[in-house]
């Protein structure tokens, strides 16, 4: 199977977010495509439409069309907040724009970020995206290179990430080995402990027959009980 066995569709318009408000879009310039806010089941934001859910633009916020090997847009007048290429503002609210040629690497935002009623903290971000202009058979072919390019480097980005968490817990996984084999030796030695001690005291402690006893009984000496109890306890932990 060829790399690039399958080119990108062109004429085309190609949006790359720098806000967090919309996946990268790939827009299909057949015919003439609206840009705008998604406001029903059949303007639902897709990475092949100019459709964005976003409260900052109007449902008709602008227009982009291909035309003489160039690309095009033009503000439709119907947003307070504007359209902008490289920061210039296209035209005054309610006014529709000149049509503005579009050219890779320029900078696309549609309307302004908005913040709450104090005035304090972002509601709504701006949709702004950097834009590659695909109008030839040559263009889409380098664009299906970069965009290969990117989606290995990405792999290998997610797999070398990965590679890194599993090393990290093999390493973790070693270190409570290591833990627990200690544990397992500092248990022993105080269980072997315990045991001579235990030995040391039975073996010291005298078996009387009081007189008049029908059984001899064994006098056990406290100190042996208590080690007894030691060690019982250190085989229970074990």
């Amino acid at each position: 199977m060829e790399l690039f066995a399958s080119l990108p569709d062109y004429p085309a318009l190609v949006l790359s977010p720098l806000t967090d408000t919309f996946q990268a879009k790939h827009i299909l310039l057949r015919d003439r495509v609206k840009i705008g806010r998604q406001s029903d089941s059949e303007s639902t934001a897709t990475p092949r439409n100019g459709y964005f859910d976003s409260e900052v633009i109007s449902k008709q916020h602008a227009e982009v069309w291909a035309e003489d090997g160039k690309i095009w847009i033009k503000d439709l007048g119907k947003s307070i907040t504007g359209t902008y290429i490289n920061g210039r503002r296209l035209a005054l609210a309610g006014v529709i724009s000149e049509a503005f040629e579009l050219h890779t690497s320029d900078i696309l935002e549609l309307g302004n970020h908005t913040n709450n009623e104090d005035n304090c903290d972002l509601r709504h971000r701006q949709v702004a995206a950097r834009v590659t202009c695909l109008v030839t058979a040559e263009e889409a072919s380098s664009y299906a290179h970069v965009e290969e390019v990117q989606r290995l480097n990405q792999e290998l980005s997610a797999a070398h990430k990965e590679n890194e968490e599993h090393k990290a817990n093999v390493e973790h996984l070693n270190y409570m080995s290591e833990l627990h084999k200690n544990d397992v030796a500092r248990l022993e030695r105080e269980n072997a402990a315990l045991r001579a001690e235990f030995d040391g005291l039975k073996s010291s402690t005298p078996c009387v027959e009081p007189k008049g006893a029908a059984l001899p009984q064994l006098a056990v000496d406290p100190k042996a009980t208590s080690a007894l109890r030691r060690w019982r306890k250190a085989l229970l932990c074990c």
